[in-house]
C-alpha cells in the first residue's frame, strides 16, 4: 500500500479532520504514545 491511500485516513485518526498539518509533523506534535494511541482507537472503530 502507498502512503498517499494511507493519508487521509491516517490524518482523520490523529487529528478527527481531513486538513490537517503533514502528517509527519502532527506525530512529531502528538508524541509516539499519543499517535499510537489515537491511531489504535480509529482501528477499533472500523468494522471487520
Amino acid at each position: 500500500m502507498k502512503l498517499v491511500d494511507l493519508a487521509q485516513p491516517t490524518r482523520l485518526a490523529l487529528t478527527g479532520g481531513t486538513v490537517s498539518p503533514p502528517i509527519f509533523e502532527v506525530l512529531a506534535l502528538l508524541g509516539r504514545p499519543e499517535a499510537l494511541a489515537r491511531l489504535g482507537r480509529a482501528l477499533d472503530a472500523v468494522p471487520r
